[in-house]
């Protein structure tokens, strides 16, 4: 009997440079699951994991090599430096989702549906900085970008 072919479809991905590239993507069987098969090359060599939500965006930190694998519901797996570990964004209101996560100025921002924007803090947590304009009327975040801290837009 013939296997069925395990097809992927890929989410995001991530060029940090020729050697290291990251690709968020999902098993077709698991297309309305909160599992992710996270893809990284280094150094000419694959390698794979699964993770525990649904990722939809990849970014990486520049200086410190870091990647950042953000799930929709708001884990984020972070690896680079030893071990992967899982960073939660805080949500504020239930039942909504995280759409994309992007490198800004060497910071990393996070941004989503009912208007939510979050940013990583040196010691790894993420504060909201969306006050004035999250809200379940609020717009979906569909993406982040900008220059710098005082220079953000998120597009809806």
């Amino acid at each position: 009997m013939k296997t069925p072919a395990r097809k992927l479809m890929f989410n995001d991905g991530y060029v940090l440079d020729r050697d290291d590239i990251f690709i968020a993507s999902q098993l077709q069987v698991h297309a309305r699951d909160d599992r992710s098969r996270i893809s990284v090359l280094q150094k000419g060599k694959w390698k794979y994991a699964d993770f525990d939500d649904a990722v939809l965006s990849v970014a990486c930190l520049q200086k410190s090599r870091l990647s950042f694998f953000m799930g929709h519901n708001g884990r984020i797996l972070v690896g680079g430096l030893g071990p992967p570990v899982t960073e939660i964004v805080p949500k504020m209101i239930p039942e909504t989702e995280l759409l994309r996560i992007r490198n800004i100025a060497e910071q990393m921002y996070v941004c989503g549906t009912a208007g939510q924007v979050y940013r990583r803090d040196a010691n790894g947590s993420w504060q909201p900085i969306d006050q004035g304009i999250r809200g379940q009327k609020s717009p979906h975040f569909e993406d982040i970008g900008g220059t710098g801290p005082n220079d953000l837009y998120a597009i809806g």
